[in-house]
């Protein structure tokens, strides 16, 4: 099962579209994640059952398909990364975009229901529209868990030319 999201928004007369895209490694119709222990951390997605120490998870490896596009082009960017909770419990994910002229645009959270009951895991995001303005833009993104633990935010920059 994959979740998305999308949240639009018009900068400078152009639309920018956030979308955001939830699924686990081992993800695909029918696919089971297998168990393990929260000290197997070299294995693949794994069931969790241990309490919640309160932890916060983490991200890690964001990994974006380009470094640039073109102004007033219709683009989608997308990309994954690599997260680790001890207690199994990532529930929502959250994007941000940066965009040159200094103003930002957050995302509405995404739940993330394929991920959850996993200790490690991949998810994959989305970001697309026209990007209006030439100059750098930088995408953050990070996960919170079902107890409202945010993990450690990544981002990426890119730049959007004529």
């Amino acid at each position: 099962m994959t979740t998305r999201l999308f949240a639009a928004t018009v900068v400078g007369g152009s639309l920018v579209l956030l979308t955001a895209c939830g699924r686990s490694e081992s993800g695909g119709a029918g696919a089971a994640p297998s168990v393990s222990s929260p000290a197997d951390t070299d294995a693949a997605p794994s069931i969790s059952s241990p309490a919640d120490s309160g932890a916060a998870p983490t991200i890690s490896s964001l990994a974006i398909d380009t470094d640039a596009v073109r102004i007033g082009e219709t683009r989608t960017l997308s990309g994954t990364f690599q997260f680790q909770d001890g207690a199994g419990d990532v529930s929502e994910l959250y994007m941000k975009i940066g965009m040159p002229n200094g103003k930002e645009m957050l995302s509405p959270p995404t739940e993330l229901a394929t991920t959850r009951g996993l200790l490690t895991g991949s998810i994959e995001v989305e970001l697309g529209g026209v990007f209006p303005l030439p100059g750098q833009y930088e995408l953050t993104v990070w996960v919170r868990d079902e107890k409202g633990n945010d993990s450690n935010r990544l981002t990426h920059s890119f730049e959007a030319t004529e």
